[in-house]
């Protein structure tokens, strides 16, 4: 029964692990994202200047 256990621990460390690195890609993400928009923004605003 204690490897089954040992099993299953394993398991959902490596399961957090992975959640771990993809909470970090989705903050990620959203700062590019952000900059992107940002970066549209003044594009935006740059044409409209200039005609």
């Amino acid at each position: 029964m204690d490897d089954k256990i040992q099993v299953y621990y394993d398991h959902m460390n490596e399961l957090l692990e992975e959640t771990e690195k993809l909470r970090y890609n989705i903050e990620h993400n959203k700062k590019l994202i952000d900059a992107l928009r940002a970066k549209i923004g003044f594009l935006e605003l740059k044409e409209r200047i200039n005609g």
